[in-house]
């Protein structure tokens, strides 16, 4: 399955409509066999099925999508070309903004990295072969140094 549905439990959150909508986007994302194949119209017609317009509350739970897709993407530490296209692609159909995505790469990125950083600090030492694969994630995610610095300090600190 290319991209992996969340619970449904977002009535309180977003009401009946926004939910049907949102559950149906998340079917068409879910279904297909590449993320390409869904459209903005395909979005915009699922919203307008279920008589929703975007607002502020649904593009925040469409920067969720996005951050679950995101963070599928990095499971392998790793981000290859087609899933920079798919994740472009789903900015696009999901009607998100530059900042939307920074937001969402940043607070992904410093997560992702500081898990690893905690799991290669776990024995409390740092081989060349952990601390390669700790630069080329940090590459990877296109984290500032001082931000990677501060990180790799935090969980040093913890480690202790």
């Amino acid at each position: 399955m290319l991209f992996r549905s969340a619970d449904a439990g977002r009535r309180r959150l977003l009401g009946r409509k926004r939910s049907a909508a949102l559950r149906e986007v998340e079917a068409l994302l879910a279904g297909c066999e590449e993320l390409r194949d869904v459209t903005a119209e395909d979005v915009a017609a699922a919203n307008a099925r279920q008589g929703v317009t975007v607002d502020r509350r649904y593009r925040v739970v469409c920067r969720e999508l996005y951050r679950r897709f995101f963070e599928q993407c990095l499971e392998d530490h790793r981000l290859s070309g087609s899933e920079r296209g798919d994740l472009a692609h789903l900015k696009n159909i999901l009607g998100l903004d530059a900042e939307d995505v920074a937001t969402v790469h940043d607070e992904v990125s410093r997560a992702v990295y500081g898990q690893a950083v905690e799991g290669v600090l776990e024995d409390h030492l740092v081989d060349p072969e952990e601390a390669d694969f700790l630069r080329q994630l940090r590459e990877e995610l296109e984290l500032a140094d001082h931000i990677a610095e501060s990180l790799y300090e935090t969980e040093e600190r913890r480690a202790r």
